[in-house]
C-alpha cells in the first residue's frame, strides 16, 4: 500500500456520512496544490479498525467501540467531537442475576464477553447486529449496547445497569507503524475548528 505516498482515509457512513463528507471536503481544500494524493473510502465503522491495522488504509475515523471490539492496536490521532457514548449493561431491573443461562444480545460479543468474565461470569453472549435492547426482554434477557440520551431505554422500560463498558467518543485513528504529520495535523486543525465552531453556537 501507499507506494505512491497515496494517503488511504476511511470514514463512517451511516449517520455519520454528512460529517464525513464535510471532513473530505475540508481535507482536500486543505491538500490542494500539494503533493500528497487522498482516497477516500465510506465504509462501516465497524470494519474501519482492522482495515487500518491490516494497513489497508492509512487514517480511519470510528468510535471507540468498534476499536475495542476489534482487539488491534492503533494510534488515536485526535477526537472528531462527533459523538459520545457509553456501551452499557441493559435491563428491564438493576437488581439481575446472571447464570450461565442468561442470554445476553450484543452488537460487541468480545467486548461483553470480557466484561462479564472480568467478574467470574458466563452468560450466554449472542451478537446481534442492529439495536438489541428492542429484543429485551421478550427474546434476550439484556442486551450491551451504545447508550446515548437513554431516551429510547426508557421509552421500552429498560435501563443501563451498573458501570459502563466503555466510555465512547469517535475519533481519527492511524496504524501504529504508518503516519504522515501533515495530515495527522490537517486532521487536528479541521475537527478542532470543528468544535470550536459548535461550541461558539451555545
Amino acid at each position: 500500500m501507499n507506494k505512491n505516498h497515496t494517503v488511504h482515509i476511511g470514514l463512517p457512513k451511516g449517520r455519520f456520512l454528512t460529517k464525513s463528507q464535510a471532513l473530505e471536503k475540508a481535507l482536500r481544500e486543505r491538500i490542494k496544490g500539494k503533493r500528497t494524493p487522498l482516497h477516500f473510502y465510506y465504509l462501516k465503522a465497524r470494519d474501519i479498525p482492522n482495515l487500518i491495522f491490516r494497513e489497508k488504509l492509512s487514517y480511519g475515523v470510528t468510535c471507540d467501540e468498534w476499536v475495542a471490539e476489534s482487539g488491534v492496536a492503533l494510534r488515536s490521532i485526535c477526537d472528531t467531537g462527533w459523538c459520545y457514548s457509553k456501551i452499557a449493561l441493559i435491563s428491564q431491573t438493576e437488581d439481575i442475576t446472571l447464570t450461565n443461562e442468561s442470554q445476553v444480545a450484543s452488537p460487541f460479543p468480545h467486548l461483553a464477553s470480557a466484561y462479564f468474565e472480568k467478574q467470574d461470569k458466563h452468560p450466554v453472549v449472542e451478537e446481534v447486529t442492529g439495536s438489541g435492547e428492542f429484543l429485551v426482554p421478550f427474546v434476550y434477557d439484556m442486551a450491551v449496547d451504545v447508550v446515548e440520551t437513554g431516551n429510547t431505554l426508557a421509552r421500552l422500560g429498560l435501563k443501563p445497569v451498573g458501570e459502563p463498558l466503555l466510555l465512547s467518543s469517535t475519533r481519527v485513528w492511524g496504524s501504529r507503524s504508518v503516519s504522515n504529520d501533515e495530515i495527522e495535523c490537517l486532521f487536528a486543525q479541521i475537527l478542532g475548528q470543528e468544535r470550536h465552531e459548535q461550541t461558539s453556537q451555545y
